[in-house]
């Protein structure tokens, strides 16, 4: 049985922010450092050295400016360098439950520093990059990068995503206020330590190349019938939802599981569209909320150009257009629209079930590759979620469109 301890409060947090708003928190896979920024993206880092519950400020970087575009839209920890247990639905034989999994490596880029040493990327409103990390002595440092400048307010940042991809570099998809989606290429090197620079702080050098582009990022708006599941006559039109959310789902390992949907995914840009309801009374909505979630399939191959073009003048001094050159090619896929707002959106340990949470407190489970809905499975000798083993959400009343992290 699992329980709650009592909440304890981060005490340091009014005296470091002065009253300045706390937009983001996360911890690390391990659940020993916590991350916390302000409206102004300024960020500290908490640790637990001694006990659970007890946090101390190993680093913190208030002391950077208050200005609003270094506010952060994307956020993302990196994998450390080791391996991952994937599990699998636990099955009954007999009097005893066995739960399956298998074990892959975690795709890289890995700070150097250690096997343990954690690392992570900010992306700012302004188009840049900071990597915070732990050096050698277990000490936080940080490496500026820019990713694409801005010339006018509709290069600025709305949400930004990062994921890994198989080749060991980074996925960045970031948002434009302007609509336009763009996918970059993160290469990270990192300097291997020697024996004389076990304290020196390495500096990591990074390549950010740009993919594409995609104006226009917004729901398919042939799909605002496709309502799935509301009764209503008339329904919210589609362009009045925006962009609430943006994920970037990582390729799954070939031992993700045989066989399946999820054992050939490529990484995925999933982006949620919410119209949000402005009038409540005593909880119940006056309007419609409703979200839409699009998704951006993005492959890897080689393409070849027209032999024609071979003719051209131009072309004869070059390589032939017929080589293979490799590229980066996105599909979209097929939008869903619920009537409820999506409040969060994550990828369980499993790598092939998407979890959503909603506003009436239903969390749903989705397939990894097709995204359709995972029905609960009837078998009493198998269970693949807490549903199956007699837990529910009992309150359905409607809930504000707070953050929720599952």
């Amino acid at each position: 049985m699992w329980e709650l301890s009592q909440g304890m409060p981060v005490k340091q947090i009014p005296m470091i922010y002065g009253g300045r708003e706390v937009v983001h928190i996360s911890w690390n896979p391990s659940g020993l450092d916590l991350v916390v920024a302000d409206i102004f993206g300024r960020i500290t880092i908490f640790s637990m050295f001694i006990a659970i519950n007890r946090v101390t400020v190993s680093k913190a970087f208030v002391v950077d400016p208050e200005d609003h575009l270094n506010a952060i839209v994307g956020f993302q920890w990196l994998n450390t360098d080791r391996a991952i247990q994937v599990y699998r639905s636990a099955s009954k034989q007999g009097d005893q439950w066995n739960l399956s999994y298998t074990q892959h490596k975690s795709l890289g880029p890995y700070n150097l520093s250690g096997k343990t040493a954690s690392t992570f990327i900010v992306v700012t409103r302004n188009s840049s990059m900071k990597i915070v990390f732990q050096g050698p002595d277990g000490q936080w440092h940080d490496a500026k990068h820019e990713i694409e400048g801005f010339s006018t307010s509709n290069d600025l940042l709305t949400h930004a995503a990062v994921c890994h991809d198989r080749d060991n570099t980074l996925l960045l998809v970031t948002h434009t206020t302007s609509k336009q989606m763009r996918l970059f290429r993160i290469a990270i090197d990192w300097k291997p330590v020697t024996e004389k620079q076990q304290v020196a702080p390495m500096q990591p050098n990074c390549e950010v190349r740009h993919l594409k582009t995609i104006d226009d990022c917004s729901p398919i708006r042939d799909n605002e019938e496709n309502n799935h599941g509301n009764s209503s006559m008339y329904m919210t039109p589609a362009s009045h939802a925006e962009l609430s959310h943006l994920e970037l789902l990582p390729p799954n390992p070939p031992q993700a599981g045989p066989g399946t949907a999820a054992d050939s995914t490529n990484p995925t840009i999933v982006a949620v569209f919410s119209h949000f309801p402005t009038q409540y009374n005593d909880n119940e909505l006056r309007e419609d909320g409703f979200s839409i979630v699009s998704r951006w399939e993005i492959s890897s191959g080689e393409w070849t150009i027209h032999p024609i073009f071979d003719q051209l003048t131009a072309k004869r001094s070059s390589a032939s257009s017929s080589q293979p050159k490799a590229g980066v090619a996105i599909k979209r896929l097929e939008d869903f629209r619920d009537h409820r707002i999506v409040l969060a959106l994550q990828q369980l340990g499993n790598l092939s079930t998407i979890a959503i949470g909603y506003s009436d407190g239903y969390v749903e489970y989705r397939d990894r590759g097709t995204f359709e809905t995972l029905q609960v499975s009837e078998e009493s000798d198998k269970v693949s979620s807490l549903s199956q083993m007699g837990f529910d959400y009992l309150d359905n009343e409607p809930c504000r469109p707070y953050h929720i992290k599952i």
